[in-house]
């Protein structure tokens, strides 16, 4: 095996915990897509239950978007955050998920007051309700802020992954570098120096190619469907490991479909002065 190889990894081998998530996006693969109808069908989406959970994220992101293309709808929303919730809870980030949960339940329990379908309406319900102080002063117990810290968070996820790629012949040997990148580009910008300090050191605990492959590539729900991706170690003519081809692939096709969703994301908290910029 060349150096830098990934070695076999057997499902067994990987610890991969059962993650709650928010009540919205609860239960199986094929029951947290139930309904995305002819939207999904037309796209020739397949079936989620099998595929790479970095796949789904990259046609749910598609999905979010609204017929206008200016506006997200709110289920896709809160099904992605309990996609990136499974992927951090198996690449030891569980505060993030953590963090990603708190803001959902603003979320829903905005929802629960008030239907919204989109984003845009959910923002509008508040802004005439004047929860909100002027220069993106967001109200902290609100769906606006909520939704802000989310799409902060989901910057830094996609960031990690396309920092995480860079090298065409294999993956990091750790996630360490590649996140803390991430980090820097992203979220940190909003926080204290007390908070980065935090955070780096959670950054510290992030794995290596053991666990970060399976963890993009293996189905939202672990199961039979465990085997479908293994880390073979295997390689291609050139020399160059198989499976790292294919990762890097779904991650490449992810990225380039999350940051046209993010940035239709941050345009809406823009248009309606949501934009906070104090650090916490």
């Amino acid at each position: 095996m060349l150096e830098g190889a990934v070695p076999l990894v057997e499902p067994d081998d990987v610890d991969v915990p059962e993650v709650e998530l928010p009540s919205t996006v609860r239960g199986s693969a094929a029951k947290v897509f139930k309904g995305r109808g002819k939207k999904a069908k037309d796209k020739g989406l397949n079936d989620p239950e099998f595929m790479g959970i970095l796949s789904l994220m990259g046609q749910e992101m598609s999905l979010a978007v609204t017929e206008t293309g200016n506006d997200l709808n709110m289920e896709s929303i809160m099904r992605l955050t309990g996609m990136v919730n499974t992927i951090f809870n198996r690449v030891n980030l569980g505060m993030a998920s953590w963090n990603n949960n708190r803001n959902i339940a603003k979320i829903e329990a905005a929802l629960s007051r008030n239907r919204a379908e989109t984003m845009a309406a959910m923002f509008d319900i508040e802004k005439r309700a004047r929860l909100h102080g002027p220069g993106g002063k967001v109200t902290d117990d609100s769906a606006a802020c909520g939704l802000l810290w989310l799409r902060r968070t989901f910057e830094f996820f996609v960031e990690l992954v396309d920092a995480s790629i860079e090298n065409e012949d294999m993956p990091p040997r750790s996630l360490v570098p590649p996140a803390v990148t991430a980090y820097h580009r992203s979220i940190g910008s909003y926080h204290t120096f007390m908070t980065r300090t935090f955070f780096r050191t959670l950054l510290q605990a992030l794995p290596g190619a053991k666990l970060y492959i399976p963890a993009l590539m293996s189905p939202l729900k672990q199961s039979e469907a465990d085997k479908i991706y293994r880390v073979r170690g295997s390689f291609g003519k050139q020399g160059k490991a198989a499976d790292w081809y294919e990762t890097r692939a779904a991650a490449k096709k992810f990225v380039a479909e999350a940051r046209k969703t993010l940035r239709v994301w941050e345009d809406l908290t823009k248009r309606y002065d949501y934009e906070d910029s104090r650090k916490y």
